[in-house]
């Protein structure tokens, strides 16, 4: 089974900040970078990164998915969550993180004393492939139900109150975003021009 990252990316194809990131971190594996065809910027794209690129059609995407709304502007991510499905597919993978391009730290939170803790994910403590298998395990053995699981955010562990300590939310689940854990069988589509991974 093939296991890979997918990097959705749009004018920025000389400033890749997670794909830096992971390799910094000690990830080996595979990837892609999804961009569109409309990007102004796809020659360099092309450069850069002739083996590890997926360019999609807006126009064709679109025809596929519920934008949720009568009309407004294609400069939005929708676009290519939705393509990131094909991408795995062309590259193999049949499990994928799903991963923005501008990620520049992953950190292991903990919460001695329900307190939120933060350290920074380096290569000597635990190599970014590692802690990704683990995810990429975890939700294999999860009911095909179970669409996607996350890497959780800073504001995850965040009261509102700002004289309660920061703490792990243990009574309630959280919304998945950002960083999508996903399995081909497990497919489904991305819906709304905006808050596209709320609705999903």
């Amino acid at each position: 089974m093939g296991r890979g990252i997918v990097i959705l990316s749009h004018k920025r194809p000389d400033s890749v900040k997670t794909l830096k990131a992971l390799r910094r971190l000690g990830y080996d594996g595979p990837f892609v970078i999804v961009v569109d065809d409309k990007d102004p910027t796809l020659s360099r794209y092309k450069e850069l990164y002739p083996d590890n690129l997926f360019i999609f059609s807006k126009a064709a995407i679109a025809k596929e998915i519920d934008v949720m709304d009568q009309g407004g502007t294609d400069k939005v991510v929708l676009f290519a969550r939705q393509a990131a499905w094909y991408a795995a597919e062309e590259f193999g993978f049949d499990e994928f993180l799903e991963l923005d391009d501008d990620y520049e730290w992953f950190a292991f939170v903990r919460t001695p004393e329900g307190r939120f803790h933060a350290k920074g994910l380096t290569v000597a403590r635990l190599p970014a492939t590692q802690v990704f298998n683990a995810y990429w395990d975890a939700l294999a053995s999860m009911p095909p139900r179970v669409l996607t699981i996350a890497i959780s955010q800073t504001g995850d562990y965040m009261h509102k109150r700002q004289d309660v300590p920061w703490s792990f939310p243990r009574n309630r689940l959280r919304k998945a975003m950002n960083a999508f854990f996903l399995r081909l069988d497990r497919r489904f589509d991305w819906i709304g021009r905006f808050n596209e991974d709320v609705n999903a």
